[in-house]
C-alpha cells in the first residue's frame, strides 16, 4: 500500500498525541510522505519536520539533528520498513518503531470528539477529504461521537460551499454558483462517494443532477429537467421519448429519478419565478435565472425537434408565446358567441402559464380584447335601412 500523505495538521496531531510519552527522546519516526511545515510547535516543544526516502537519508538526519544543543524534536517521516532501518536508529525514536498515522482518528480528534461512527474508515475518500478540506478555524464540534452523516455533510460545506440546507431545491441553486467547478476538481472517489450520499439523502433528483454535473453539463442541467417532463405527459411519441433519452444520457437510465428531477426542477422555476414577482434586485436576478433557463431549453428542445412536443409546457417561453398566438387568433374573426367561448378559453390557457406572472401586463391586454369582443358579440345589429347620420 502506497505511504499515506501526511499534512501540517496531522502530525500536529499526532505530535499532541506523543509528546507526553517522548521523554527526552528527541526523534519521532512517521510512516508516510509529508507535504507540510519543515517548522511546528506543539505543547511549547519545537518540531523540525523532514521528508526523507532513503535509509541513508534518514540516519544523516538524525545525525544533524543530534548535533544540535535543545529539546527540539526531530520527526522524518519516511516510506520505509521498521526492519531496514535497524535497532541503533529506532532506539532513538519514541516508541522505539515507525509510528503508523491513524487518520480516521486524527480526523476523530479534529473534530474534538471522543468516538468516531466505524463507517467513517471504511470511507477513505471521506477521511482524506476531511483532513484535506479542514477549514482555517478547525471544524465545528458536533458532539462526542463523530458520526457518518456529520461527517459527509461538513465535507459537503467546506469542500463545494453548500449549507446546513441540503435538499434538491438547495442543490439546484447551488448548480448556478462555483459549486460544481470546485466539484469536478475533486478525486473520482470522492466525487462518487458525495454524489451517492446526496442521492441516497436528497433522491433521484440529486442522482441526475449530480451525474449531469460530473459530465460537465450543469449549464443544460434545469433546461434538460424541464425538457424531460414531456416523458410524462399522455400522449408522449416514440420519437420524443428517444430525443429526451439523448439529452438526458446516463443521467436518466432510471425514470424515477428522472421523474424526481423534473419535479425538483419545476418546483425551483416555481419558487424563482416568485421570487421574480416580488421585485428589487434579487426579483431582477431571479426573473434572469427563469428566462435563461427556459430559453435553453427552447434551444435545446428546438435542436432535438421537441419544440411541438412541448408546447404544453408551462414554463418555456416558446410555449407562452404559442397562448398568446392562440388568444390572437381567436380575436381575428367577426365576433360571435362561438369565438367568444374560444377566445376566452385561450386566455385561460393563457394565464395557466407561469410566465403569465411575470408578464402580467400582456394577460391584461388579452382580457381586455375578450371583454370587447363579448361587448360586440352581444351588441344588436345595425338595421341596414337605418341611415347613420
Amino acid at each position: 500500500m502506497a505511504p499515506p500523505e501526511l499534512d501540517t495538521r496531522t502530525i500536529q496531531q499526532l505530535l499532541a498525541d506523543e509528546v507526553p510519552h517522548a521523554g527526552d527522546r528527541r526523534l519521532v519516526l512517521v510512516h508516510g510522505r509529508y507535504t507540510g511545515s519543515p517548522t511546528l510547535t506543539v505543547d511549547g516543544r519545537r518540531a523540525h519536520v523532514t521528508d526523507q526516502r532513503s535509509v541513508l537519508g534518514i540516519h544523516d538526519a538524525w545525525i544533524t539533528h543530534r548535533e544540535q544543543v535543545g529539546d527540539d524534536l526531530l520527526v522524518v517521516v519516511h516510506p520505509l520498513d521498521d526492519d531496514r532501518l535497524g535497532w541503533d536508529l529506532r532506539g532513538h525514536a519514541v516508541r522505539r518503531s515507525t509510528l503508523t498515522v491513524d487518520l480516521a482518528l486524527i480526523v476523530q480528534r479534529r473534530f474534538g470528539a471522543t468516538n468516531l461512527d466505524p463507517r467513517i474508515r471504511r470511507q477513505r475518500w471521506l477521511v482524506a477529504g476531511l483532513l484535506e478540506a479542514e477549514p482555517a478555524g478547525g471544524w465545528r464540534r458536533s458532539g462526542p461521537v463523530l458520526t457518518l452523516d456529520v461527517a459527509v455533510r461538513a465535507l459537503l460545506t467546506a469542500r463545494l460551499g453548500l449549507d446546513d440546507t441540503f435538499d434538491a431545491g438547495a442543490l439546484l441553486d447551488w448548480a448556478h454558483g462555483p459549486g460544481p467547478a470546485r466539484f469536478v476538481g475533486l478525486p473520482a472517489e470522492e466525487r462518487a462517494g458525495l454524489t451517492g450520499w446526496l442521492a441516497e439523502n436528497i433522491g433521484g433528483a440529486a442522482a441526475v443532477l449530480m451525474t449531469l454535473v460530473d459530465q460537465g453539463r450543469v449549464d443544460d442541467a434545469m433546461a434538460i429537467g424541464l425538457i424531460a417532463g414531456v416523458l410524462d405527459e399522455a400522449g408522449t411519441s416514440a420519437d420524443a421519448a428517444v430525443a429526451v433519452g439523448g439529452l438526458l444520457g446516463s443521467a436518466g437510465a432510471r425514470s424515477v429519478e428522472r421523474r424526481a428531477f423534473t419535479e425538483a426542477v419545476e418546483g425551483t422555476l416555481q419558487r424563482w419565478v416568485s421570487a421574480a414577482e416580488s421585485g428589487g434586485p434579487s426579483g431582477e436576478a431571479a426573473l434572469r435565472r427563469v428566462l435563461a433557463v427556459g430559453d435553453r431549453a427552447d434551444e435545446l428542445a428546438a435542436a432535438a425537434g421537441l419544440t411541438e412536443e412541448l408546447a404544453g409546457n408551462r414554463y418555456l417561453p416558446s410555449a407562452f408565446r404559442a397562448r398568446l398566438r392562440a388568444v390572437a387568433a381567436t380575436l381575428a374573426a367577426e365576433p360571435d358567441d362561438t369565438l367568444v367561448l374560444s377566445a376566452t378559453a385561450a386566455v385561460s390557457a393563457l394565464r395557466e402559464h407561469h410566465l403569465a406572472r411575470l408578464y402580467p401586463e400582456r394577460c391584461t391586454a388579452a382580457d381586455m380584447a375578450v371583454r370587447l369582443q363579448r361587448m360586440l358579440a352581444a351588441a344588436p345589429a345595425v338595421p341596414a335601412s337605418c341611415t347613420v347620420r
